[in-house]
């Protein structure tokens, strides 16, 4: 069992991911089977060597179901509930420390259900706090481009596709040119990789 995907994940874990992770699957949105629960409450107890015998089949499935007969494919369904919920935690962790891609997921949502409320001054104060030096070059056209482009949308839902009401304050030159940007700045690294690899390997692309 130590070779297996959710005890080689988990040995990455932290000592605060470990107690988090079992504070994520204890919400039922999250996890409705009791026994997953359960059974991480048995593993994470040999973290973080999760040494034989403690994460022997026989043994985990024993502690789980004492005094029921041993059956592989039983245990292995948990596990492999428990691995999706732990790369389900670890992907949403990492979503919410990305602050802006939170922001602009939820601007999405608001558009998407027609609260338009405070979306017009949100976007701006996300450009405003937009550097250049918090990203690779092109990262940060890139999300120019996409906050541009959600402004421009938010405009057209404001005033009801009245385009003479905000033509004076629309994005739309902002829009092609961060776009326009991203792509070249993209398209020239990639070419730079090709030619490193072409003299470090001699093969002619």
């Amino acid at each position: 069992m130590k070779n297996h995907a959710l005890i080689s994940l988990l040995k990455k874990f932290s000592r605060k991911e470990i107690k988090e992770f079992g504070d994520f699957i204890s919400v039922p949105y999250f996890n409705k089977r009791a026994a997953v629960a359960d059974l991480y409450e048995i593993i994470k107890k040999q973290y973080p060597e999760f040494n034989e015998p403690g994460i022997e089949k026989r043994n985990l499935f024993n502690s789980l179901y004492k005094g029921k007969k041993f059956n592989e494919s039983s245990l292995r369904v948990l596990m492999h509930y428990l691995y999706e919920l732990a790369v389900r935690f670890l992907t949403l962790k990492r979503f919410e420390k990305d602050k802006l891609q939170y922001k602009y997921m939820e601007i999405l949502e608001m558009l998407d259900r027609d609260n338009t409320s405070g979306i017009e001054k949100t976007i701006d104060r996300l450009i405003t706090n937009l550097r250049p030096e918090d990203y690779v070059s092109e990262q940060y056209y890139y999300h120019r481009f996409k906050l541009d482009y959600e402004k421009m949308y938010c405009l057209v839902e404001l005033h009801s596709g009245i385009y003479e009401k905000f033509l004076e304050s629309a994005y739309y030159i902002n829009v092609f040119e961060n776009l326009s940007l991203y792509y070249y700045l993209t398209s020239l690294r990639m070419y730079l990789n090709i030619l490193n690899l072409e003299v470090i390997y001699k093969k002619d692309f």
